[in-house]
């Protein structure tokens, strides 16, 4: 509490009075962080200065990072855990502490896992519910096209896909861009396209293609033979190719 006065003297200077204003200071309680930074870094979940804390992934590989933190309040300070930080084995706990102005601490926890990674390569991709039908060429990382047949029977096929890494995403699409199930995707009779784009968690991507061929009907045979104008009538049979008949002359 920080008291001041106040002196009022009359005009003609015979009164005077003095007043006196007690002030009370108060000192901000704000502890929270406004953003944390982490170089080369992905948060699991999007920062919020209520949540205390997050687990953060970088590359495998991973020496150290440089984490940079600011308050909402710039009377309040931070007490430890900004700057240039080791990463030792697969995951390192940082706790950044937040002093307030009236000296509260808050603490947010970094759990940074080296986990990982910008390759977007895959291991292997084969079909599944395919009666054994398999990708030509086999898979591998330097083709961007591939191609499997399949019999008249089979409606759907999956794709089974061994990832290059566990932090890949995989989405599939059909010729349209529309999101195919993995494990479920139809077949019509004819060419099929389907495209599988592999995502890295920092955003990279490839896209290669697969062209699915579904057999036809070998069925050959015709369901019925008729001649008009004038109408005859044949006796038709499906496993007989040759047939005579007799018409008037000037037809």
């Amino acid at each position: 509490m920080k008291p001041f006065k106040i002196k009022v003297t009359s005009e003609d200077g015979t009164t005077s009075n003095t007043y006196t204003f007690n002030v009370t200071y108060v000192r901000s309680r704000n502890n929270k962080l406004s953003s944390i930074e982490v170089d080369g870094s992905i948060f699991k979940i999007p920062f919020n200065p209520d949540v205390s804390e997050y687990e953060v992934g970088v590359e495998a590989g991973t020496t150290s990072v440089v984490i940079r933190a600011f308050t909402q309040d710039p009377k309040a300070k931070i007490l430890s855990s900004i700057g240039d930080r080791e990463l030792i084995g697969d995951a390192t706990k940082v706790t950044i502490g937040v002093e307030a102005e009236n000296g509260d601490v808050r603490n947010y926890t970094l759990i940074i896992k080296r986990n990982l990674s910008r390759t977007l390569d895959l291991e292997d991709v084969t079909l599944t519910d395919s009666q054994n039908a398999a990708l030509d060429p086999s898979y591998n990382n330097d083709a961007i096209q591939f191609e499997g047949h399949v019999a008249r029977e089979t409606d759907r096929v999956g794709l089974v896909v061994k990832k290059g890494h566990e932090s890949q995403t995989i989405n599939v699409y059909d010729r349209f861009n529309n999101p195919l199930d993995i494990n479920n995707i139809p077949l019509k009779i004819g060419r099929n396209d389907i495209q599988v784009e592999v995502v890295s968690p920092f955003g990279l991507s490839r896209i290669f293609n697969i062209k699915i061929m579904r057999a036809g009907s070998d069925d050959a045979s015709l369901k019925s033979l008729k001649i008009t104008n004038p109408s005859i009538e044949l006796p038709f049979e499906s496993d007989v190719t040759t047939y005579r008949t007799t018409v008037a002359s000037g037809v």
